[in-house]
């Protein structure tokens, strides 16, 4: 996105599961990780991550109109 002029990418993974603790490496940067369902999100969500969420699984309400998708090609041949 390109609110307030910054560049930001967000990435995410999608795993089958999760286990263990997530592990703050940055703190000076960072407050925290916590692992939520996907039915249980808090709110309010951080804003990249709900525009990755509304990438992956499009739901109304969740997207931000400050951020940008750019379309997939979910149908290339050989994926």
């Amino acid at each position: 996105d390109g609110t307030r002029g910054v560049t930001r990418v967000t990435a995410a993974a999608l795993v089958a599961a999760a286990s263990g603790t997530a592990e703050v490496r940055e703190p000076e940067k960072i407050a925290g990780w916590e692992w939520w369902p996907l039915d249980a999100l808090p709110e309010p969500l951080f804003a990249p991550s709900a525009a990755v969420l509304d990438s992956w699984r499009p739901s109304p309400g969740l997207r931000d109109e400050a951020f940008h998708g750019y379309p997939v090609d979910r149908d290339r041949p050989g994926d």
